[in-house]
């Protein structure tokens, strides 16, 4: 896997500040408080949930969230690999480069949102 040089996964991005602080925000489990309120940091902690496991794990826990909330569709980005005498799927590094600037995007949102300064 190639993570990207400015990703929010190795903490090398202009907004990191603002992660941090929207992070304080966010509860250890479960939703926002009052989400219909806060949609955009419920949608930030949703994306940091989805985002960790694509770069931790290197799969996608719920491809439906893939989808609604980064808007990608995680078997556009399947790759077949030969290993070991067979085929396995294996998320393209493309992946990881398509989703930084939705990342970048969603933290704006929720920042303009939570009156956090960029």
């Amino acid at each position: 896997m190639s993570i990207p040089t400015t990703s929010f996964w190795n903490s090398n991005t202009d907004l990191q500040t603002q992660v941090e602080l929207l992070h304080n925000l966010v509860p250890g489990s479960g939703e926002v408080e009052n989400p219909r309120k806060n949609r955009k940091l419920e949608k930030f902690r949703k994306a940091c949930n989805v985002y960790q496991r694509l770069y931790n794990d290197g799969d996608c826990l719920n491809t439906s969230h893939l989808r609604n909330i980064f808007g990608l569709n995680i078997t556009d980005y399947y790759v077949n690999r030969w290993s070991n005498g067979r085929f396995y799927k294996e998320i393209e590094d493309k992946m990881y480069h398509d989703i930084e600037p939705i990342m970048h995007q969603i933290v704006i949102d929720a920042c303009v949102e939570q009156n956090i300064g960029l």
